[in-house]
């Protein structure tokens, strides 16, 4: 009887202390398991697009640069340098950095200088690719502040020519695509090339940084720049308005207001109003909220791809297919082919 009773109290103890040592084990488990996540907390972030609008949501999407993928920074070289690959709607390939080629306009062999061919009884001279541009082409062209002419092409990248020669730069050279639709000049005269397919490079001289969805921007298909008066640049896509900062993309949608996604052209007026002509209309954003002009409002057609503010103050904008329409603020009057527009 004694020795049951000494066993069961031996077997108890033994089973008390089994229970301790799983409470234990539990404890020292769980302890572990905070240390794990207290470490996975303090591990630095991927780089992700934050998007920080759902689609119910009237706050338009910003994306920090900090938070996103760095943009592609492609310093133009002076000789064959190392490949790089690049991205485009038909998948990604791998390309060699070369210099951009100068054309001159001299003969080969004396040496003299080649006039362009001349056309149309000396009225018009005609530059192409024979005398050294990129491509014939042409969807855009510019003056910088140095007197250069840019021109973009509808494939074959951008040319500038200074009077002298053409030198041309494309995908080769770090343009992020060869179709460009836009350039742009800003105040510290950097130049932006809204292309089709590859968002928009910003070229300083010496290299270009090339801005995609990937950092932020709400389409790589550019239509239009604007620098604002405070030093933010505008891009119109067809997905929406990117306002870049420097530090980060704010976009905006059919969601926060604008009439339609696709945008055509941007322009600030004298009051410091941006307005943009889209496809469904004319937005004019004052900072805070939009207000929308459409046919329902005397437009003559929904597309309005160039906007303009006079000298005194009125709107013209340049619709397709229903001419060009006056705006003095209160009023809208179109003007077609029947009353002269060519």
């Amino acid at each position: 009887m004694k020795k049951y009773i000494a066993l069961s109290a031996f077997n108890q103890s033994l089973i008390f202390i089994s229970v301790l040592i799983i409470l234990y084990s539990c404890s020292q488990n769980e302890r572990q398991q905070n240390k794990t996540a207290e470490h996975q907390d303090s591990l630095p972030l991927p780089r992700v697009t934050i998007i920080a609008n759902l689609p119910d949501s009237s706050s338009p999407r910003e994306t920090f640069l900090s938070e996103a993928p760095h943009p592609l920074v492609v310093t133009i070289p002076t000789k064959p340098g190392k490949s790089y690959i690049a991205g485009s709607s038909g998948g990604y390939e791998t390309i060699q950095l070369l210099p951009p080629p100068k054309h001159y306009f001299t003969d080969v062999i004396t040496q003299l200088p080649i006039t362009p061919d001349a056309q149309a009884a000396g009225f018009f001279t005609t530059f192409d690719t024979e005398n050294g541009l990129a491509l014939d082409a042409i969807l855009c062209c510019m003056e910088d502040k140095k007197g250069n002419l840019w021109f973009g092409t509808a494939g074959g990248g951008v040319s500038k020519f200074n009077g002298k020669y053409f030198l041309n730069y494309t995908t080769v050279q770090g343009l992020a695509y060869n179709t460009v639709n836009v350039i742009y000049e800003d105040k510290s005269g950097n130049l932006w090339f809204a292309t089709s397919g590859g968002g928009v490079s910003k070229y300083d001289g010496r290299y270009f940084v090339n801005f995609s969805e990937a950092q932020g921007l709400a389409s790589n298909l550019v239509s239009s720049v604007l620098e604002d008066n405070k030093g933010n640049i505008w891009f119109g896509t067809s997905d929406g308005v990117s306002k870049y900062d420097g530090k980060y993309f704010k976009n905006f949608t059919t969601v926060q207001g604008l009439v339609d996604n696709s945008v055509w052209s941007i322009i600030e007026d004298k009051k410091g109003n941006l307005w943009f002509g889209t496809n469904g209309g004319v937005s004019e954003y004052d900072g805070k909220s939009f207000k929308n002009y459409t046919p329902a409002d005397g437009l003559p057609a929904k597309a309005v791809l160039c906007l303009v503010q006079d000298k005194s103050g009125i709107f013209w904008f340049g619709t397709r297919g229903g001419g060009v329409s006056k705006f003095d603020g209160k009023s809208i009057v179109n003007y077609t082919t029947e009353d002269g527009l060519a």
